[in-house]
């Protein structure tokens, strides 16, 4: 998987997956989705996943981050 960001310090990345183009074929699907979260559980990395569909303005975008940042503080 290509992640869209990811810091190595902090071990926390991003992935925004948009259904407008190629990233649902080439860089993600169900099963790294799940990966991911596992991953995330368990505590190796923090990997935030938002489908366009899940944040469709720029509020919604701002909600989402935040909500995963407030599950999973970044100790520096």
């Amino acid at each position: 998987v290509i992640l869209d960001g990811f810091d190595d310090k902090r071990l926390v990345g991003y992935q925004y997956v948009s259904h407008a183009d190629a990233d649902v074929v080439t860089d993600h699907d169900s099963a790294t989705e799940l990966a991911l979260k596992q991953l995330t559980r368990d505590g190796a990395v923090r990997v935030l996943i938002i489908h366009d569909a899940d944040a469709s303005t720029t509020d919604d975008l701002v909600v989402r981050i935040d909500e995963f940042l407030g599950e999973h503080s970044l100790d520096t």
